[in-house]
């Protein structure tokens, strides 16, 4: 189930620091828990990221008000998903695509160099996993259990999702703003962006009736990110993905004090921006 210790980087990182094995195998557990029986309907913040730090960080600095979630990319300790692909999907046809042809076309990028795996991609909310112990009861996905946490936590006042981008939202890590060449495709050439970015028309789909339900359900949304396209040092590249997550969100809500970058000098941890965010004291 699992791969061989050189290929896996989970074990090199816990080889050099032994105190990240617990955290990793403590934030599994925790998301085995979550798609078993659901997130805690008590919490009225939820925070999703493929980096455990992010997560752990989170999670020991912000109130019980806030459940963090932890979403693996490739590898486990515990969970199984032997099952998913974790690669490009071939049945998605990129042949017609505006974002592909324009990354084709410039001698400065490739698709495999942007992504920075090698092409490799997440399926991030909507994968699916099982357990070390039922390999063959294949668990809801995160996505699944929002929908479900929406319903029954509807008691609670000021509920709130914080997203990461890259590897949750997303399958991707990592793109580039392609500008429009002005010829009137510009609104497709989005789409195309969006279309590749999420992995196809049904995945994308499946993430926008997401977000249009925790709308109408009041539920604000954040997403909170290190990619460098939300620097607001570059304001035209942070213009341009606002522009782009306006369309994931059908031009509904989301507006550029809803995209939260995190650097070193922009609030430093994404717990200190979620804490000020959603007014969660800090523990």
């Amino acid at each position: 189930m699992f791969p061989p210790e050189s290929d896996n980087p989970y074990m090199k990182i816990v080889a050099k620091n032994p105190v990240l094995g617990d955290i990793f195998r403590t934030h599994e557990y925790a998301l085995s828990d979550y798609l078993l029986n659901g997130f805690p309907t008590f919490k009225r913040v939820l925070f999703f990221d493929d980096s455990v730090i992010h997560v752990n960080g989170v999670y020991e600095n912000c109130s019980y008000d806030v459940c963090s979630v932890y979403i693996p990319s490739r590898y486990t300790f515990h969970l199984n998903m032997d099952h998913v692909d974790h690669h490009v999907d071939h049945r998605v046809d990129y042949s017609g695509n505006l974002y592909v042809k324009n990354i084709e076309d410039d001698d400065d990028f490739d698709l495999n160099s942007i992504a920075e795996d090698d092409g490799y991609r997440s399926n991030g909310l909507t994968k699916r996993f099982s357990t070390a112990l039922e390999p063959l009861t294949i668990l809801p996905s995160c996505l699944d259990r929002i929908y479900e946490w929406v319903d029954k936590s509807d008691h609670l006042k000021g509920r709130m999702v914080f997203f990461d981008w890259d590897y949750v939202l997303n399958q991707q890590n990592g793109f580039v703003i392609v500008k429009s060449s002005g010829d009137g495709s510009h609104f497709r050439l989005l789409h195309d962006t969006l279309l590749y970015l999420f992995g196809g028309e049904e995945r994308l789909v499946a993430i926008q009736n997401l977000l249009q339900c925790l709308l109408d359900h009041k539920i604000d949304i954040f997403i909170i990110t290190s990619n460098g396209n939300a620097n607001p040092a570059d304001r035209e590249v942070r213009r341009r993905f606002v522009e782009l997550l306006q369309l994931l969100f059908k031009y509904r809500y989301f507006n550029d004090a809803r995209l939260i970058y995190v650097s070193e000098r922009f609030y430093g941890t994404k717990y200190a921006a979620i804490g000020k965010f959603s007014n969660v004291p800090m523990e």
